[in-house]
């Protein structure tokens, strides 16, 4: 590939382009902070949610309970368990439990994403697990139905 470049390279510098417009440098994209990685339930699909994760692994986080929580190992759940499928109609930024594959479900604007991670920022790592048994809600853990609506995970901006 390279030898054939460098063959044809007079050709090619006669054919080469800018990337102006209307006389104007190309711009560069802005440099990403913090901000950009908060997670968006009521806005997102889960496969944005899912994206943005996948973009920005380290900056990812939401809000629970008034705190940054840093969000890890995002998953697109294609099979929706039966306990979950019957909570269809509950507030994008809802938990819910799935005991199976130990992980928190989370409702997207449209569909769900499960997430295997999560901890409040400044605090030790965990799996989801170990958040649902650290910040009280056992009664969430133990009845495959409860679900955790927190009304700040959908309106923080």
């Amino acid at each position: 590939m390279i030898v054939q470049t460098l063959e044809e390279f007079d050709r090619l510098q006669e054919s080469k382009w800018t990337q102006q417009r209307d006389g104007r440098p190309p711009t560069k994209a802005r440099k990403l902070s913090s901000k950009d990685g908060n997670i968006k339930w009521t806005a997102w699909t889960a496969e944005a949610v899912f994206g943005r994760w996948r973009a920005l692994p380290a900056k990812t986080y939401s809000f629970f309970r008034g705190r940054a929580v840093k969000l890890g190992g995002f998953r697109l759940v294609d099979n929706v368990p039966a306990h979950v499928a019957a909570l269809c109609e509950v507030a994008p930024g809802s938990i819910c439990w799935d005991k199976e594959s130990k992980a928190m479900l989370v409702k997207c604007s449209a569909g769900w994403v499960a997430i295997n991670e999560a901890h409040i920022v400044g605090k030790r790592h965990g799996s989801s697990e170990d958040f649902v048994n650290g910040y009280g809600l056992q009664q969430f853990k133990a009845d495959n139905r409860f679900v955790y609506e927190d009304r700040e995970a959908s309106t923080k901006k």
